[in-house]
């Protein structure tokens, strides 16, 4: 009996890490990063093939001067996986496929590893305080 539970408790345990290792680490790369450097996203704990970030981009992040950050969505910072689509605020990724147009600002993007579908919700930006604790100067 307790060969047969241990032997449960090691498959269950080797189950629940394939289920997790079915998406690598995913992460956003593009003009904000230089095309160098990778944004990665955090995993749901709830749901392992969801994953998202809070991005914030700024005219400092666009170096075409355009008012768009081009990016892509890819897996384990390596190039042999990478998806985007030119949908915007949201699509499914597609394997090498053209740059997702991002205008610049803030959001909250989500990222479904299995489906592909992604999303960017625009978010409030900055939020500061200003008062007498201050003189009313700055935030």
């Amino acid at each position: 009996m307790k060969k047969n539970l241990t032997f449960v408790a090691l498959f269950a345990l080797i189950f629940s890490f394939s289920a997790m290792s079915q998406c690598g680490q995913i992460s956003l790369i593009g003009e904000f990063t230089a095309w160098a450097g990778d944004h990665y996203m955090d995993r749901d704990p709830e749901n392992t093939e969801l994953f998202s970030t809070i991005l914030v981009m700024t005219e400092d992040d666009d170096t075409n001067n355009d008012g768009i950050v081009e990016m892509k969505f890819r897996e384990n910072a390596d190039w042999a996986v990478n998806w985007s689509s030119p949908g915007f605020p949201s699509g499914t990724g597609v394997l090498n496929g053209p740059n997702i147009p991002v205008p610049v600002g803030s959001y909250l993007v989500t990222f479904n590893c299995n489906t592909l579908e992604y999303n960017f919700m625009e978010t409030c930006g900055s939020i500061s305080l200003i008062g007498e604790f201050n003189g009313w100067n700055e935030d």
